[in-house]
């Protein structure tokens, strides 16, 4: 057993808790959603999520949060676009993400802004 592994499972429960914190804000990240554009359920769902970073980050504010959602999303629209990639040209692809599943509810988002464009 690598002495890393328990590091590296303690780091994937709290990944796995931050998306799941994120999740439960639709202001964030669902544009249908009628607080999507409320500054304030934005400014208190931050707050939470600060707090969240903070048990592994200490110093963490906004700008950290707002990071780190912007690293695991990219993470995903990078395997997201291999899926359907493969998907179009009649394969499959597994993603190599190991919390694709998790983060997958953005991709509702993602098509939905697409068709507002």
């Amino acid at each position: 057993m690598s002495p890393f592994s328990n590091i590296e499972n303690v780091h994937r429960r709290f990944i796995a808790e931050f998306i799941e914190t994120y999740k439960s804000f639709p202001t964030l990240w669902d544009v249908r959603c009628r607080e999507y554009n409320d500054r304030e359920a934005k400014r208190s769902a931050y707050i939470t999520l600060v707090r969240k970073l903070r048990e592994v980050e200490p110093s963490a504010g906004r700008h950290d949060v707002i990071r780190k959602i912007n690293s695991l999303r990219s993470a995903f629209r990078r395997e997201y676009r291999k899926v359907k990639l493969w998907k179009s040209r009649g394969g499959t692809y597994k993603p190599k993400l190991w919390y694709y599943n998790l983060i997958s509810f953005t991709v509702k988002n993602e098509e939905a802004q697409k068709s507002t464009k």
